[in-house]
């Protein structure tokens, strides 16, 4: 399992993580990421999980797999690449 990581933390402050995505989002910025997944060839299936932002691919999820698509086209064999999206997370502790 990986956490796809931002280089530049989103703020936790409401107004300025909204504005922050809002720009991500109407200008199609893919954020940098820290997240490396260096033997990504390996796998033959992907599972992501991604929020929706504004009826949108979050822009890091967008990253990564913009990021990966190039490594993974290379190899030969076919991938499955299976997504779902989330709204919120309930943990039952």
């Amino acid at each position: 399992m990986v956490e796809i990581e931002v280089e530049e933390p989103y703020s936790s402050v409401y107004n300025e993580v909204t504005a922050r995505a809002r720009q991500e989002l109407d200008n199609d910025i893919r954020p940098a990421l820290v997240t490396q997944v260096e033997n990504i060839d390996e796998y033959d299936t992907l599972i992501v999980e991604t929020p929706i932002w504004s009826s949108r691919l979050a822009p890091p999820v967008k990253s990564f797999l913009v990021i990966n698509e190039t490594t993974t086209m290379n190899n030969t064999d076919k991938k499955i690449l299976s997504a779902f999206s989330t709204k919120f997370r309930l943990f039952i502790l």
